[in-house]
């Protein structure tokens, strides 16, 4: 299976000229899932709530996962992009999941930054997607910080976990890392590159999308150009469980769960 994570600079509020520079970069490459940045539609900073709303968009209706839907279509391939959903008078940063035949389904943000939860609200469930005979979980940003997000996903099956993000920390990096290895899982990490204003003050993105094997390995990545950056891999070698002393990982987390979630 060919997994990729597409690296963009966002034009901020036009959702236009990002859907365009995505389609050009997923054309001739062949890829059976792409992961795109989170809000790599319209970027991520507003002003105001009032504008964060005039950006959102209803899911699967809206004019993102739709241009999305003809994407994977034309492409023959799977795609996973992180939009500003609107419901009932509610915002969310949802991962919207996308196929040759459609849509497929969405994930939405869980973990909330003190800046996101101005305006937005959490996800409250977390969903494993079957794509290609494999299962695949995704992470909205600010959720791959809490190992709990990543091991939900693992528990219900996930062999490849998605990180759809903005990111600027260095750590970051590093936890996807570990996500990988502590959940004996593939990861893509799709980041964006340049830099948004807000308020006079600039956070710039650090690049170095990636793609990572189950253990910890970076297979593929790239610096802070645009690009694609991608790997085949073998899905079903994630299946193995053991780690050191621990034959079967799945096994022994379930074995404990009831203590880690007392009190």
């Amino acid at each position: 299976m060919k997994i990729a994570a597409v690296q963009i600079d966002i034009v901020k509020r036009d959702k236009k000229a990002n859907l365009q520079k995505v389609r050009r970069m997923l054309e001739g490459q062949g890829l059976d899932l792409a992961v795109l940045p989170e809000l790599f539609a319209t970027g991520y900073f507003f002003a105001d709530r009032a504008e964060a709303e005039s950006m959102a968009e209803s899911v699967p209706q809206g004019e993102t996962t739709q241009a999305l839907c003809r994407m994977a279509s034309e492409f023959d391939c799977h795609i996973i992009g992180c939009v500003l959903e609107e419901e009932a008078d509610k915002l969310y940063l949802s991962a919207v999941v996308v196929g040759p035949q459609g849509y497929l389904g969405k994930q939405r943000k869980r973990h909330l930054t003190e800046f996101d939860a101005r305006w937005y609200s959490q996800g409250e469930e977390s969903v494993v997607f079957d794509i290609m005979g494999s299962k695949v979980g995704v992470l909205v940003c600010f959720d791959a910080w809490f190992p709990e997000s990543a091991r939900e996903l693992t528990l219900r099956g996930a062999q490849i976990i998605c990180q759809t993000a903005l990111i600027s920390s260095p750590d970051t990096m590093q936890i996807m890392r570990v996500r990988a290895i502590e959940n004996k899982a593939f990861v893509v990490v799709a980041n964006a590159t340049g830099e948004e204003i807000y308020q006079n003050a600039a956070m710039r993105f650090r690049g170095e999308s990636r793609v990572i094997d189950f253990l910890g390995n970076i297979l593929q990545t790239i610096e802070r150009e645009e690009g694609v950056v991608s790997a085949e891999v073998a899905v079903a070698a994630a299946d193995g469980k053991a780690m050191g002393d621990c034959t079967d990982l799945l096994a022994e987390i379930k074995r404990h769960r009831a203590l880690y979630q007392k009190d």
